[in-house]
């Protein structure tokens, strides 16, 4: 979390691959938010893929995963957030060997993040998801 009283500060989420040789970043987030939309997401081909949930509030909440395989089914996954915490959901778990998109709906705001790996972790991506 970051906090400031300046006007246009801007936060990022950086992530390296390969010694430092490659790399991604995405924006920060403006704010937490009940409902949250990824587009891509993939357990098949050698990828990996993690859903980040932050819960910045002081109470618990639970958010419903639900993914959305490219064959029109879905996943739904219910996950409990402890209070200032943040959760990562291994996508292989619900939906292996899959492409899919993800909508994450919780109780009180969140926070949402998904980050990608591939070809053993040195090469990835992440972005926050769209509201």
């Amino acid at each position: 979390r970051v906090d400031s009283g300046v006007p246009g500060l801007v936060a990022e989420r950086s992530m390296y691959h390969g010694g430092r040789r490659c790399g991604t970043d995405t924006i920060g987030a403006r704010e937490p938010s009940n409902t949250w939309f990824l587009s891509e997401g993939c357990t098949d081909y050698g990828f990996e893929t993690w859903l980040l949930l932050d819960n910045p509030g002081a109470e618990k909440t639970t958010a419903t995963v639900t993914f959305m395989k490219e064959d029109g089914t879905t996943v739904p996954v219910s996950v409990d957030l402890k209070p200032h915490s943040r959760t990562s959901i291994d996508a292989s778990r619900y939906v292996p060997a899959t492409s899919f998109s993800t909508k994450v709906t919780a109780l009180t705001p969140v926070m949402c993040e998904r980050a990608m790996y591939w070809n053993n972790r040195s090469g990835g991506t992440e972005s926050i998801g769209a509201r």
